[in-house]
């Protein structure tokens, strides 16, 4: 089974798997330090550890590779999310301006109602002082007359009284009473 292009040691088989010519120089490096021989049982020790520290020297780039996928998978997510949040935000703004637009539209159609009505009461209060003030002369001449009127009644009642001799009766009267 041994043809001459296979390996026949496991010495021959890892300088045959190493790509480079510094991996092959460590080998034998390796060999003529520790004096082993290539047909050595050494060797598939040493075969297993090659295996391991070339799985190793791999590990960081693929835990670099997964976390790069990761990171640019989430990166798309995170995209996505503040894409359909920002059309959210813009959708709920959108609508609160059109609430808020009816509201001050509503609001200033009842403050033009309020204006409109406390001119109206105002012009009909102004109205009503001009009228009265357009009486007054009148309404104090009338009132001006009236008391004087009442006053010329009373003096000439109290007059014709004194002359008839109703007051010295009354305060006889007063005086009567006041003793009993």
């Amino acid at each position: 089974m041994n043809t001459s292009s296979e390996p026949k040691t496991m010495y021959e088989r890892l300088l045959q798997d190493r790509n480079s010519e510094e991996d092959r120089a460590r080998i034998n490096q390796v060999r003529e330090s520790l004096g082993i021989k290539p047909n050595d049982a050494v060797w598939a020790i040493f075969a297993g550890l090659e295996y391991y520290l070339t799985f190793f020297e791999r590990f960081p780039d693929m835990v670099k590779d997964a976390g790069l996928h990761l990171l640019s998978h989430y990166k798309k997510e995170t995209d996505q999310t503040l894409t359909d949040s920002t059309q959210l935000l813009r959708e709920t703004a959108n609508t609160i301006n059109a609430s808020l637009k009816q509201a001050v539209k509503e609001a200033s159609q009842e403050a033009g109602k309020d204006v409109k009505n406390n001119f109206t009461q105002s012009a009909q209060w102004v109205a009503r002082r001009a009228q009265v003030g357009r009486f007054w002369p009148w309404l104090l001449g009338g009132a001006t007359i009236i008391t004087l009127a009442l006053a010329l009644s009373i003096a000439v009642g109290f007059g014709y009284g004194r002359y008839a001799g109703y007051a010295e009766g009354w305060r006889d009267a007063t005086v009567q009473r006041a003793a009993h």
